[in-house]
């Protein structure tokens, strides 16, 4: 949390700890500096390896893995 902390004067934070991330949370998904997907936190896995987001319409979910993504917690003034 410490690391969040200092950062929350960014618009944007990253999240290495998928784990600090809070449920209805607005993030965004990052993979090779691209946005894959956007949407908010519905769900994160005991390990912190696995999140569930829901789109902005929130008519589908997305299943995101860790493996070479990053997430970034999106509106934060």
């Amino acid at each position: 949390m410490k690391a969040r902390a200092l950062l929350k004067s960014r618009k944007e934070i990253c999240v290495p700890d998928w784990q600090e991330l809070c449920l209805g949370e607005s993030v965004s998904i990052l993979k090779n500096a691209q946005v894959i997907a956007m949407g908010r936190v519905k769900e994160v896995s005991k390990s912190g390896r696995v999140l569930w987001i829901t789109t902005p319409s929130q008519v589908t979910e997305e299943f995101i893995m860790s493996d070479d993504v990053t997430v970034k917690i999106s509106g934060r003034a």
